[in-house]
């Protein structure tokens, strides 16, 4: 199942282990309201590895987005970033 949300993202890493590529999104999340945390949410993507070269330099940004839902260890999903580009700003 695929939808598109806008994130705003802070920076995007890269790896390669064994031949295995892939590369990760940190975005801000919710303000989050607890006796015990103060702050924004920091959300952790999973994405394509080339984004990290087309998106990189531009980070900070708020990014549009093409999502997914997959499945994750322990019979839970998770939300994977299938694409992304900067998002135009609304005038």
């Amino acid at each position: 199942m695929e939808f598109t949300a806008q994130i705003d993202a802070l920076q995007v890493s890269r790896y390669e282990i064994d031949g295995n590529k892939g590369a990760s999104i940190m975005a801000l999340g919710e303000k989050l309201e607890s006796e015990n945390l103060a702050g924004k949410e920091v959300i952790k993507y999973a994405c394509p590895y080339d984004l990290f070269s087309q998106l990189g330099a531009s980070l900070p940004a708020r990014l549009d987005c093409v999502m997914a839902i997959s499945q994750a260890g322990g019979n839970k999903g998770k939300v994977v970033v299938k694409s992304a580009k900067l998002a135009v700003a609304q005038k």
